[in-house]
Formats: structure tokens, C-alpha cells, sequence
């Protein structure tokens, strides 16, 4: 099937002149060479548009893992280091100097609330006195 198109594209080809005039013939080698032109400029505008786009999808990526790191840095307050403590009432002492009860400190510098209750022993020894 090949040869036949083959054949029809000599004959209609060589019908109409020499190959080089048809090819070089300014009308059609300006159409020619617009065509290339229109298609390098659309090869070269889908380039720089996949480029921008994933240039766009880095930057809000990159912006939202900021906002996230920044959201959990804030709800993140971890106690460090050694907590000076009451042997006695179990407060601790700020920087200050001045003491507080222990669930204030940690309900201040961590994301903890605190119940209260009474253990089994404590509550034997608070029934006997």
C-alpha cells in the first residue's frame, strides 16, 4: 500500500516541475517556514507554560507546608529542662521566683487540662484524719 501513495506522490510531484522548484517556491517556502515559526512559538509556549505551572504548584506547596509548620509550632509548647519543685506542695518555681501550682504551669506551657480527683490511698488517708 505503501508503494502506491509512493507513486502517486512522484507522479503528482514531478508533474508540476522539478522537486527543488516546488519545495523553493516562495509562496509555499513562506508558508513553510510560518508554519515551523507558528509551530516552534506553540512548542515554546507549552514549554514556558509547564514551567510557570509547576513553578506556581512548588510555591503553594512550599507556602502551605509553612502555614502547616506554623499552625503546629503555635499548638506546640513542650516543657523542657529541669522544673525547680516543692518537695512539700509540689509547686514550681518560675523564673520570677515565684510559685505556682503545678497544673497551672503545665496547663500554661502545654496543651493539657486537668480533672481532678482523689486516689484510692489519698482518699484512706484524708477519711482517717
Amino acid at each position: 500500500m505503501g508503494w502506491l501513495f509512493d507513486c502517486w506522490v512522484d507522479a503528482y510531484i514531478f508533474s508540476k516541475g522539478s522537486l527543488h522548484d516546488q519545495i523553493f517556491h516562495p509562496e509555499i517556502f513562506e508558508l513553510y517556514i510560518r508554519g515551523l515559526i507558528f509551530v516552534v512559538f506553540i512548542g515554546c509556549g507549552l514549554v514556558v507554560a509547564r514551567v510557570v505551572l509547576r513553578l506556581r504548584l512548588s510555591e503553594e506547596e512550599k507556602a502551605q507546608t509553612i502555614a502547616t509548620l506554623q499552625k503546629t509550632q503555635k499548638e506546640i509548647i513542650a516543657l523542657r529542662g529541669i522544673l525547680p519543685i516543692c518537695a512539700s506542695c509540689k509547686k514550681i518555681r518560675k523564673d520570677d521566683a515565684s510559685w505556682h501550682q503545678i497544673e497551672g504551669y503545665i496547663r500554661d506551657h502545654s496543651n493539657v487540662e486537668f480533672t481532678h480527683g482523689i486516689c484510692p490511698d489519698c482518699l484512706k488517708s484524708f477519711r482517717q484524719s
